[in-house]
């Protein structure tokens, strides 16, 4: 079920869509700010528009929704707050905007079917335990010139990432990423 929120609401409340299992798709294009949890547990949410408005992806905000599988955070979007995507355990495929700078602790911790991560160029800072659990990752693209610091470099990304995944920087970047841990760590393609 397709859930249209009325053109003239911008700011979507703490928890105000908790536990909804009835919408699938979701049009948040004329949303500004999105309140912790407003969509925490939505399990059959499977596909958001979000609003190049944004500014944030609050904490908890679409935590628990577990049938997304496709997610492209807008370019306005700065940071991605702990929690954002926790649990979003069908996620396959994330794109983040060249406007995130940091993507927060455990954000998408529990996305265990994670298998292609775009990570635009503003992207400087990944929090703990962030892809902690993501076993499948197959591709990452990392568009920073420089490479991403990471709060622990032994838990931002599961163990397999390292062994499996591929890291696609810019031909520029590669010695950034290659003496960089936990970059260094990963089979880097330009």
């Amino acid at each position: 079920q397709t859930f249209n929120i009325p053109a003239n609401v911008i700011r979507i409340g703490a928890f105000a869509f908790k536990d909804c299992k009835s919408i699938k798709t979701l049009d948040l294009s004329n949303i500004e700010k999105i309140q912790k949890g407003a969509f925490f547990n939505c399990s059959a949410l499977e596909t958001i528009t979000v609003s190049d408005k944004i500014e944030y992806a609050t904490k908890e905000a679409f935590y628990g929704c577990t049938s997304l599988n496709d997610l492209k955070i807008g370019k306005r979007i700065v940071s991605i707050d702990e929690y954002a995507f926790y649990g979003c355990s069908s996620l396959e495929n994330l794109k983040i905007g060249d406007g995130v700078k940091s993507i927060e602790k455990y954000a998408f911790h529990g996305c265990d079917n994670l298998k292609n991560i775009v990570l635009g160029k503003r992207v400087n800072y990944i929090g703990d335990y962030a892809f902690a659990t993501s076993n499948k990752i197959e591709t990452i693209y990392a568009l920073s010139t420089r490479a991403i610091n990471c709060e622990n470099t032994t838990t931002a990304f599961h163990q397999n990432a390292y062994k499996y995944a591929t890291l696609y920087v810019r031909e520029s970047s590669i010695d950034s990423y290659e003496t960089t841990e936990p970059w260094s760590k990963f089979y880097i393609e330009p």
